[in-house]
């Protein structure tokens, strides 16, 4: 009986040393298992949740900007609507009067009491030549004829222009109002300068 105990014992002991390696690649496996059971789902939901608030953020982020432009954009095109009806007031008023540099001067300065946007103001012929001006530019001697916002009052009875730098080599921008006549038309116009906006 002795003999087959010792006999068991050496037949248990290979069969233990080699299953060995398969217990400790079994343990590992249902290590790695269990880890990756608890570490996925938590990945999926805190990327989840990053990408929801980024997107969250960045929609409240574009949105505030959108209702900024907006406001601002409203905010301009009253000013520009008070702007015109201040020309279209002055020039249907006063009419050709405003040729007068001394008359042309009262308003600009009325004008600009009312509010300081205006740089300058004058009084065009409809071949482009000044009738009159008032401002800081020598400006008398300039033609209009081939300036973009004078052939577009050609079809129109006001004029927003775009800013450019035009004689002055300043950016600026211009309103002009056009008064229709049995000789033809005149304009009043008035230029604003750029950074009045800033």
């Amino acid at each position: 009986m002795g003999a087959s105990n010792v006999q068991t014992a050496t037949v248990l002991e290979p069969v233990q040393e080699r299953d060995f390696p398969y217990f400790r690649r079994l343990w590992k496996s249902i290590v790695v298992v269990l880890l990756a059971a608890s570490f996925i789902p938590m990945l999926l939901i805190g990327g989840g949740m990053y990408y929801y608030t980024i997107s969250i953020v960045r929609e409240r982020t574009l949105e505030g900007l959108r209702h900024e432009v907006r406001e601002h954009r409203e905010a301009i095109d009253e000013f520009l609507i008070e702007r015109i009806m201040d020309l279209r007031l002055l020039s249907s008023n006063l009419g050709l009067q405003l040729r007068d540099p001394g008359t042309l001067g009262k308003a600009f300065h009325s004008l600009q009491a009312q509010i300081p946007c205006f740089t300058d103001l004058g009084i065009v012929d409809s071949d482009g030549a000044h009738l009159a001006y008032v401002g800081p530019f020598d400006l008398m001697t300039r033609n209009y004829r081939d300036a973009n916002w004078f052939r577009a009052m050609r079809e129109s009875d006001v004029h927003v222009s775009d800013v450019f730098t035009g004689f002055r080599k300043e950016p600026h921008f211009i309103i002009a109002v056009k008064q229709v006549t049995r000789e033809g038309f005149w304009i009043t116009r008035a230029t604003v300068d750029a950074t009045y906006f800033e």
